[in-house]
């Protein structure tokens, strides 16, 4: 059963930034526009406890939800309706090469860099040549939630828990909307979106017994829907910001 908490009722957009909007004039000059999405297939888990001591986390394999797919399908759909000159392209890029867009474990640098892709942008978008690449990616931040130290990266559920109070549980997305250059594959405008679901909230589900262990079907559907609906509406939203 999903709860609400009006103290944590959270707008889907909790925070963002935007670039300047692409100006009319350099839509107007795009016409062939290709979709590449990198969230990937890992539900990230997090429980921030009162102490480091009680921190935890755990990943859930997701590739069953088709996230990328989906992504690019929205997308695709809201820049066809933004404008009737834009053509949609598919560009056969090695999605293992653009996933090296992400720091490795462990390693220090950018958690997202697209400098790291650069060559494979490069080499594919030579023979198959477009006006503008929009890429969506992973993005990591400090938690926008509870306003911990504690970073949160891409898709996810997040557990807080405090002495004597309910915990709080809360679906989010993280990520990144970036409309390259097709040429020199320079930013033209972008959004970083920090979105969190307005579903749960105070929660009776101990993350040892029904998160973390035991984590039911139903439970993990509910937990697809919320995200999906995050950066449903952030993609549609943040595409108008920035002016596609």
């Amino acid at each position: 059963m999903k709860k609400i908490a009006p103290v944590f009722l959270l707008v889907l957009a909790l925070a963002s930034c935007t670039t300047a909007p692409i100006k009319p004039e350099q839509k107007a000059s795009l016409h062939n526009i290709a979709v590449v999405s990198l969230m990937g297939n890992e539900l990230e888990f997090t429980k921030v406890g009162f102490t480091v001591f009680n921190n935890d986390k755990f990943t859930r394999e997701t590739s069953d939800w088709k996230l990328d797919a989906e992504i690019e399908r929205i997308a695709t759909e809201e820049l066809k309706k933004s404008s009737s000159e834009i053509k949609m392209v598919l560009v056969p890029f090695d999605r293992a090469e653009l996933f090296k867009i992400y720091k490795p474990a462990d390693s220090w640098g950018e958690y997202a860099s697209i400098d790291r892709i650069t060559p494979e942008l490069k080499m594919k978008l030579a023979q198959t040549p477009v006006d503008a690449v929009l890429l969506v990616h992973k993005q990591r931040g400090e938690d926008p939630i509870a306003m911990t130290s504690v970073y949160l990266q891409g898709y996810g559920v997040y557990y807080r828990t405090l002495p004597l109070v309910d915990p709080l549980m809360k679906p989010y997305a993280m990520f990144t909307i970036v409309l390259l250059d097709g040429k020199t594959l320079k930013p033209i405008t972008a959004k970083y979106v920090r979105g969190v679901s307005t579903a749960f909230g105070k929660t009776q589900l101990s993350w040892d017994e029904k998160i973390k262990n035991n984590l039911s079907d139903q439970l993990l559907s509910e937990f697809k829907s919320d995200i999906n609906t995050v950066i449903e509406s952030n993609l549609e939203s943040g595409l108008k910001e920035m002016g596609l």
